[in-house]
């Protein structure tokens, strides 16, 4: 016999914000800085675009670590946070704190431009 293991309950929170994308969005000012982390992992591997975009326009920390979401690149995640990006970019003043761009890896660099070209431009 297995053994499964319990979820978390911030396993269960995050589960359960993300079945109401409104909410998630409304909530982001007031909720605690120790959920972002998880909260926009688990809605960038569920290509919630309108989330990742919220929650990069409201990110909390300095800066924005997307090496660990290589794996679950799809142009639309990455789009998504470009978006918020741009977003973040035509502001005279940004919320919470100020993500700092940092130059990438030119592999990546290649893969990042490759997810968000539109299909007919790679045939």
């Amino acid at each position: 016999m297995s053994f499964q293991e319990m979820p978390t309950l911030q396993h269960l929170a995050i589960q359960g914000l993300l079945r109401n994308e409104d909410l998630v969005i409304s909530s982001l000012e007031n909720l605690p800085t120790v959920l972002f982390p998880p909260l926009f992992k688990q809605a960038f591997i569920n290509r919630q675009t309108s989330i990742v975009t919220a929650m990069v326009i409201s990110w909390p920390f300095p800066s924005l670590p997307l090496g660990a979401l290589i794996e679950y690149a799809q142009s639309d995640n990455f789009q998504a946070v470009l978006n918020g990006i741009d977003f973040l970019c035509n502001q005279s003043v940004w919320p919470r704190a100020s993500i700092k761009l940092t130059i990438v890896q030119e592999d990546d660099l290649e893969l990042l431009i490759l997810l968000l070209l539109p299909p007919s431009l790679l045939e």
